[in-house]
């Protein structure tokens, strides 16, 4: 049994202020969907005229997807405008409340004085032991856009051989770089970000300087192996896959990685490092390759869950073998 909390509250749009002349920053009671904030959702007008005053991007201002910022056209210090928020819905679901979704503020005429600049990686420069098949995380002060040709965010051997990558943008201030292939173990690269080329949403060219982070991929005998099998011993509600989560148990909290199970219900782990780890598996019905725990209202059944395993210690070159875990 794994507990849920039932959110049935709508949030509320609780705070407007204008950052400068070109960005307005405003607060939720609660987190949104990201999936559910869309551009075309917000929209801001003078309380005058209704004139609109042109919304660029929208993107998170914090990681707890609460406070959003907005990137405009410039604003008239004279003027008072007004945000309207349609068919954003928080985490559970629930849309904004019909009564809390506009708010208005008085424009600004304050210049931007950051523009676009880098902000954070999710790694440092100089960094060992690295997976072979890592995925990066950058951050940008502002809405980006990329120009030219070539991608302005690349991974290049020690050489300057550039090393295909995928760079998805998952708001306009963050992006995720993957190699398309594995990289090669115990070898020294550098992932670099030639911000001269970058631009924010407006064309206005970033001023800040390249940043580079070298990095180096971890020895190809430092990994292990967890394998197993699930035993499903229903014969109803037996839709969906068979999803196996293995979770690593450490000071900072747990990483997880997920498997699917085959149809004899066999799985398997590879590449993972030392550490202590626990497996548990789910009946995915849905197919979302994520735990639901129902509702009460309207009614819907948890999916099946299976008990943890006791705590497996994993070493390196030494696989583990012969897992059992239960599904009833």
């Amino acid at each position: 049994m794994r507990l849920a909390r039932e959110d049935t509250t709508a949030p509320r749009l609780t705070k407007l202020e204008a950052r400068d002349g070109t960005h307005l920053s405003m607060e939720f009671s609660e987190a949104l969907d990201s999936a559910s904030v869309s551009i075309s959702h917000f929209t801001v007008v003078d309380t005058l005229s209704l004139n609109p005053l042109k919304v660029f991007s929208i993107y998170p201002s914090a990681d707890a997807q609460r406070s959003f910022r907005l990137v405009t056209e410039p604003q008239d210090s004279e003027k008072t405008y007004r945000l309207s928020v349609d068919n954003v819905r928080d985490l559970a679901g629930n849309p904004i409340h019909e009564s809390a979704r506009r708010l208005s503020v008085r424009g600004s005429a304050k210049k931007d004085s950051v523009g676009l600049r880098f902000a954070s990686a999710s790694l440092k420069d100089s960094t060992t032991g690295t997976v072979p098949n890592p995925v990066f995380f950058i951050k940008f002060t502002d809405a980006a856009k990329t120009v030219g040709p070539s991608s302005p965010i690349t991974i290049e051997d020690t050489l300057g051989a550039r090393i295909s990558a995928t760079v998805r943008w998952m708001d306009d201030i963050s992006a995720s770089i993957t190699p398309m292939r594995l990289l090669s173990y115990k070898k020294w690269y550098r992932l670099k970000i030639f911000m001269r080329e970058m631009r924010d949403v407006r064309g206005a060219v970033s001023k800040d300087s390249t940043r580079t982070f070298r990095f180096q991929t971890i020895e190809e005998d430092a990994f292990s192996s967890i394998e197993g099998s699930v035993t499903d011993f229903r014969t109803r509600d037996t839709t969906g896959n068979i999803v196996v989560l293995a979770s690593k148990i450490g000071s900072g909290g747990m990483e997880q990685f997920s498997a699917v199970a085959s149809s004899t219900g066999a799985f398997v782990f590879s590449q993972l490092g030392e550490g202590t780890y626990i497996v548990q598996a789910f009946r995915d019905r849905n197919g979302n390759g994520l735990y639901d725990s129902g509702k009460p209202f309207p009614y819907v059944p948890s999916e099946r869950l299976s008990p943890q395993t006791d705590t497996l210690k994993v070493r390196a070159r030494w696989p583990l073998e012969g897992v059992k875990v239960e599904l009833r």
